[in-house]
């Protein structure tokens, strides 16, 4: 929708006069670019059930809260991994 901008141009319909009002992209979140909806960002060909494994609480949570940004899933696995493995509940 944004075109990679982060921003969305809005129609503003008054009698008088038509504007235009920029407002955060209901896409991206005003980031400019979007998680692939099939991998979830993980590059992995077969992800079901990625979301219910334990290595997969972080990114659970971010994805809850919108911090998700398309960089960071691999790392945010690989660190729930670490820490599952230090716990010993991996």
């Amino acid at each position: 929708m944004c075109g990679g901008s982060g921003k969305w141009r809005a129609l503003s319909r008054k009698r008088a006069n038509d504007q235009y009002q920029f407002t955060e992209c209901p896409q991206c979140y005003g980031r400019g670019a979007r998680i692939c909806g099939r991998c979830f960002g993980t590059g992995l060909r077969n992800v079901k059930g990625l979301l219910r494994r334990p290595e997969a609480t972080l990114l659970v949570q971010k994805m809850q809260t919108g911090n998700l940004s398309p960089g960071d899933v691999k790392d945010l696995l690989a660190k729930q991994r670490e820490l599952l493995a230090g716990e010993g509940k991996v």
